[in-house]
């Protein structure tokens, strides 16, 4: 087994990436190619 890593982040939404919009575009891009809506 490798080494574990020195440390870990964990990005609460908005404190180093707001992410919120990404996350519901992406579902709604899966759900399309899925052939269904997303609302």
């Amino acid at each position: 087994m490798g080494e574990l890593p020195g440390a870990v982040l964990f990005d609460l939404d908005g404190t180093l990436l707001e992410s919120e919009q990404l996350w519901m575009q992406s579902a709604v891009e899966v759900m399309n190619a899925l052939g269904s809506v997303w609302s």
